[in-house]
């Protein structure tokens, strides 16, 4: 928590999305608490055989905005918003969490390929939903995907061609160039990504170390 306190003391964000956040159903929400910042969990935290949100936002209160419930699911990592300013036009941003595998069960059947094809393919109809709407959409997390390596991603081929198949054709750009991710004895990865339809509306983006994660700070 002092990390993410210094961070909003640093750049105010007006939205901060935490993937590997782990907030489990038992623990108590007092206690991540930031001043002036509404937090919001995914609901996979509401499903009985998960009860974790392994992303979470936290909001300023100056935005205006609603959690868009319609475009989330129990089975995925993921939180929908509908914000803006004060008499402006709304856009939806999402933060995500694409995780190898569930945590806490009883297998690891939930880690096979075509499982987490299943979880990717709930997602990425939400992302189509979303750009259906007309909106400007922002999309951005830990995709566990590299974007170094679209045309060259081993096992996880299949997840990378869905997504260019379903999502490209709206005219969404990916916005991060740089690494994002750094692990020893590991090449770096740019795995933590920003997606827009309306590219010109975005400032470039940038990761920074900060603390303690393997992950850059990408905002």
């Amino acid at each position: 928590m002092d990390e993410l306190e210094q961070v909003v003391a640093d750049l105010h964000p007006h939205v901060l999305g935490i993937s590997e956040a782990n907030f489990k159903s038992e623990h108590s929400i007092d206690e991540v608490q930031i001043q002036d910042y509404d937090l919001i969990l995914s609901k996979t935290v509401e499903n009985d055989q998960l009860r974790v949100s392994r992303v979470v936002c936290y909001k300023h209160q100056s935005i205006v905005g609603k959690v868009r419930d319609d475009l989330m699911d129990d089975c995925f990592s993921s939180i929908w918003l509908e914000l803006g300013l004060p008499r402006k036009k709304k856009f939806l941003v999402c933060q995500l969490y694409r995780e190898w595998q569930y945590l806490g069960q009883m297998d690891s059947r939930s880690r096979s390929i075509p499982e987490q094809m299943v979880r990717w393919s709930i997602f990425l109809d939400q992302w189509q939903r979303a750009l259906d709407s007309g909106k400007e959409v922002i999309v951005m997390g830990d995709f566990n995907l590299n974007h170094f390596k679209f045309t060259d991603a081993g096992q996880l081929q299949p997840l990378v061609d869905q997504l260019i198949q379903d999502i490209y054709p709206h005219g969404v750009q990916q916005c991060v160039k740089g690494p994002t991710h750094s692990w020893p004895g590991q090449a770096d990865s740019c795995i933590d990504l920003i997606y827009t339809n309306t590219p010109e509306k975005i400032g470039q983006a940038q990761a920074q170390i900060r603390g303690s994660s393997d992950h850059r700070l990408v905002f």
